[in-house]
């Protein structure tokens, strides 16, 4: 978390476990396939997020207006629409 998004430990909930997703992922003309584990956390008031690292942005949207074509890989769409499920988006 803090290398992605600048959130220290005390700046989080301790996460809880979703799922685990296997991923394609590109490396060198080459696509590995890696086991993406999952997990949720809330975010403590007061912290703030900062992109950093290979992230562009962060953003906060309602379950509805997300669009699955443009996430990055198969396990984000898989731990939202479980959250979903679970009802806690």
């Amino acid at each position: 978390m803090q290398e992605e998004l600048g959130l220290t430990p005390n700046d989080y909930e301790s996460p809880q476990y979703v799922l685990t997703h296997i991923d394609p992922y590109e490396y060198k003309g080459e696509t590995i396939p890696v086991l993406s584990f999952m997990f949720w956390a809330y975010i403590k008031p007061g912290a703030t997020i900062k992109p950093e690292d290979d992230v562009a942005e962060a953003v906060f949207m309602r379950f509805e207006d997300m669009d699955f074509a443009k996430f990055q890989f198969p396990s984000g769409v898989a731990v939202v629409r479980r959250l979903r499920e679970l009802d806690i988006l």
